[in-house]
C-alpha cells in the first residue's frame, strides 16, 4: 500500500483518538462527528478524499475542549505540534 498524505492524515486522527482514550464511536459521540465519516477518514474507504482543511479546523476545535492542543499543520502535514 502506498501511503498517501490522506492516509497519513487518517492515521494522525487515530493517534488523536488514542491520546484521548476514545474509540471511534465514543469520539464521534463526544465531538459530534458521523461515525461513517470518521471511519472513511481513518481508513480511506468509500468516496471520502480524506481530511481537508475545513475538517482539520473542526477536529482541532473539537479536541481543544478536551484539553488536547494540536496544530493544523500537524494534522494535515505531520509538521509541528
Amino acid at each position: 500500500m502506498v501511503e498517501t498524505e490522506a492516509y497519513r492524515r487518517g492515521q494522525r486522527l487515530i493517534q488523536i483518538r488514542r491520546l484521548l482514550g476514545l474509540s471511534r464511536l465514543k469520539f464521534c459521540e463526544r465531538f459530534g462527528f458521523a461515525n461513517t465519516t470518521v471511519a472513511q477518514w481513518e481508513m480511506l474507504s468509500g468516496v471520502s478524499p480524506g481530511i481537508n482543511e475545513r475538517h482539520a479546523r473542526r477536529i482541532i476545535h473539537a479536541v481543544e475542549g478536551a484539553n488536547l492542543v494540536i496544530s493544523e499543520q500537524w494534522l494535515l502535514y505531520g509538521k509541528g505540534d
